[in-house]
């Protein structure tokens, strides 16, 4: 049985600048090009609250969010890995200093120190249901799967990035998640439930 993590102390203790480093991660200002969204400047970081933002997949949150997004890995993973890259003491009161961000023009994948960062900006970390529901769309791929246009909007089935996306849930029940399938018929299952399991779609005879 894994030991409880301590995310805040984690969060507040790591710079996140120095967590995009680490992940080498191609800066332009305060945006950044998203390696699992294979978008350029999707990644936007926020330097007053410590956070980004991936405009592409519509996630935000702390340096552990940004670990566990660019890794697909689940957030305990993330946490317990950040916490051995950076040595954070476990189960510690003293949280100690969050690493200096090397001076601009050190590090190609430093944004530069000059930037004014908007302090209006400050992400959350809560998924967005509706949002993600909203931004799937009725194409060829949920045609091809006999639901009406009517009913995939009903059950908020649809595509997105060349994928379909089913939701998994009770029946009347919102979606907690949804479950990725590719064109090649494998489903991803959310990570944190499965630790990032893909499995072969099979339809039925």
């Amino acid at each position: 049985m894994p030991y409880k993590l301590d995310f805040k102390q984690i969060a507040e203790a790591v710079d996140i600048y120095a967590v995009a480093k680490s992940l080498d991660l191609t800066f332009a200002k305060d945006r950044a090009t998203c390696p699992v969204c294979d978008s350029e400047r999707a990644l936007q970081f926020f330097a007053d609250s410590n956070t980004f933002r991936c405009h592409s997949a519509e996630i935000s949150g702390d340096c552990i969010s940004l670990y566990a997004h660019i890794n697909g890995t689940g957030m305990y993973q993330a946490a317990k890995a950040l916490q051995e890259q950076f040595r954070i003491a476990e189960a510690s009161g003293n949280v100690p200093t969050p690493p200096t961000r090397p001076a601009a023009g050190t590090e190609k994948s430093q944004p530069s120190s000059t930037k004014t960062y908007p302090k209006s900006a400050k992400p959350t970390q809560t998924f967005d249901r509706d949002k993600f529901a909203q931004s799937l769309g009725y194409d060829e791929r949920v045609k091809a799967t006999g639901i009406s246009e009517e009913n995939a909007a009903k059950h908020r089935i649809g595509s997105k990035r060349d994928k379909l996306f089913v939701p998994i849930c009770p029946p009347d029940v919102d979606p907690v998640a949804w479950a990725e399938i590719d064109r090649d018929g494998n489903i991803r299952l959310p990570d944190e439930w499965f630790g990032n399991k893909v499995v072969p779609f099979k339809k039925r005879a």
